[in-house]
């Protein structure tokens, strides 16, 4: 739901070929009238249902004497169904069971991640009904790999890195092809990196810098008021002494090529460094995943910590980049070295306007991130929430539509959970997503059977996981300039993936139709018009209307 809300996101997976299937069809229809039919107890197969969709399960049971089976699908549902009549209660399509093929490809799994994004995305844009059944898109999921099945409760940033994976392998056509021109809005919207550097303490140029994708910032919830406060700790810089000092390439080098045999096997090239990560390039799109599952060393099993996290609707991220690290770093030197000594106090003035005022910006508004500052400003668009324990609970989402009418919103927030769609007061996204205690009122029973009222503070067991927030400037990042440059220079990249017939637009338009159908059926009014024409027909004495 909170990419379907982002448009280029949209848009970019909407736009992409509908992928084919290589083994798609390599079912084996069974014959029915030629097997024993209790020979296909403890066999995998897949049932087509009368949407002529297929649904996989096992044959756990048969009776011979209704000639019913007992077949057991993937999501744990269990139901009676005489293959030779077709599964009730249309029994449009008598004989439609097949043994289950064999695994698919590799290849095949993420064309089939991406076909059933595409189908959630569709629906969600043109389906005229309440809701859509997203059961094919969870059974793709297998595919993720993720660290328990698709129908149990997984990490949600685990989730939402290794679906966007998928999707970019599948819309590549496989792991040898070259990006195709629809994944730019992958690179638009997460084309940020990490960067890791280690700075030896000897020389500041002997530094080491390793660039790192990200699709979503990791912060671990503990000890951790407000978001700042993660985002502060995860580029505090650590210093490597002692034991743990670090190899310098460069002075290695130096002492090899001065033939310094003592120095090198006193192994004097490990100098004390200072390591940290920071933020090379901000995307577009900025997840923040709040990690607030852990082990606990005690019973040895995996808790939920409910601590109250506050978030702010507008983000600076400026403090956190190696750009302003590393400009704050050559001033404090500067004013230590007395380079600057005449206009030192000018310096330190224009440091508290320019650099202070990042910080004092962070929980302020879109309006106050203009100029310099505003390509670090980030909005939030939409949080991802999970009420319940580590073992189990629900996910819902909060998020903000477009605010453009022509993308089919108003700007305002809803409530997503489940079928239900709800406007949302944006004040009270603290009480639904920060998480901590509240204070309720609740009635104790006293021993002369009098009742009083008293406050209590109960663990508010919903809150934010995933927060996501876009930048009010977009940037052009460079891994999207180098996208442009290789189709420049190459031009089309990768094999037209053909159209399939059942593609999502068709599945929309099937569906809405049935529904449409539906809908007047069951409409008094149009039930009371075929009465009307019922009585007013012509009959044997009279062939004109009444």
């Amino acid at each position: 739901q909170q990419l379907y809300l982002i448009k280029e996101i949209r848009e970019g997976v909407l736009g992409a070929p509908p992928p084919a299937l290589q083994n798609e069809n390599q079912r084996k229809k069974i014959d029915l009238t030629s097997i024993d039919l209790q020979s296909l107890v403890g066999k995998k197969v897949d049932l087509q249902w009368h949407s002529k969709r297929w649904y996989s399960g096992t044959v756990t049971n048969y009776d011979p004497e209704t000639g019913a089976h007992t077949l057991k699908y993937s999501d744990g549902e269990v139901a009676e169904v005489k293959l030779s009549e077709g599964r009730p209660p249309s029994r449009e399509l008598p004989s439609a069971v097949a043994f289950q093929p064999g695994p698919p490809s590799k290849e095949d799994a993420a064309a089939n991640v991406l076909r059933q994004t595409q189908n959630v995305f569709r629906f969600l844009k043109d389906s005229e009904m309440r809701y859509y059944d997203p059961k094919q898109f969870v059974e793709s999921c297998q595919a993720l790999g993720m660290e328990y099945g698709p129908y149990q409760q997984n990490d949600s940033d685990e989730f939402l890195t290794k679906l966007l994976d998928k999707v970019e392998f599948a819309m590549k056509g496989g792991q040898d092809k070259r990006k195709p021109k629809t994944l730019r809005w992958l690179k638009d919207c997460f084309g940020g990196h990490f960067v890791a550097q280690k700075i030896p303490k000897c020389n500041k140029m002997h530094r080491r810098e390793r660039k790192e994708a990200m699709i979503c910032i990791k912060l671990a919830v503990p000890k951790m008021a407000k978001l700042e406060d993660g985002l502060t700790t995860y580029v505090k810089e650590e210093v490597l002494d002692g034991d743990n000092k670090v190899e310098c390439d460069a002075c290695k080098e130096e002492m090899t090529a001065n033939n310094d045999q003592e120095s090198i096997e006193k192994k004097l090239y490990k100098k004390a460094t200072v390591k940290r990560d920071c933020f090379g390039e901000l995307p577009n799109v900025l997840v923040v995943a709040l990690n607030r599952f852990e082990l606990d060393y005690e019973t040895f099993e995996t808790v939920k910590r409910n601590d109250r996290v506050e978030f702010p609707m507008v983000l600076n991220m400026e403090p956190y980049t190696k750009e302003f690290i590393e400009a704050r770093e050559a001033e404090e030197e500067a004013r230590q070295s007395g380079a600057n000594e005449n206009d030192g106090e000018d310096m330190g003035d224009n440091d508290s306007e320019s650099r202070g005022a990042p910080t004092r910006l962070i929980r302020a508004t879109s309006e106050d991130m203009t100029g310099e500052n505003g390509k670090y400003a980030y909005r939030l668009r939409g949080v991802v929430i999970h009420s319940g324990i580590a073992q189990g609970g629900h996910y819902y989402s909060l998020g903000r539509v477009p605010d453009n009418e022509d993308d089919g919103g108003d700007g305002k927030w809803y409530k997503f959970d489940d079928d239900k769609v709800t406007p949302f007061p944006v004040d009270k996204i603290g009480d639904e997503c920060f998480g901590g205690y509240e204070t309720r009122k609740v009635r104790r029973q006293e021993w002369n059977s009098n009742s009083i009222m008293h406050e209590q503070e109960i663990e508010r067991m919903h809150n934010a996981l995933l927060l996501f927030y876009e930048r009010i400037i977009p940037q052009a990042s460079e891994d999207a300039h180098a996208y442009n440059e290789e189709f420049e220079d190459g031009g089309e990249s990768g094999a037209v993936v053909p159209a399939v017939e059942n593609t999502s637009e068709y599945q929309v338009w099937d569906a809405n139709s049935s529904y449409f159908k539906s809908s007047y059926l069951f409409d008094k009014n149009y039930s009371k018009f075929l009465l009307e024409m019922c009585v007013h027909s012509p009959t044997e004495e009279s062939s004109s209307y009444t």
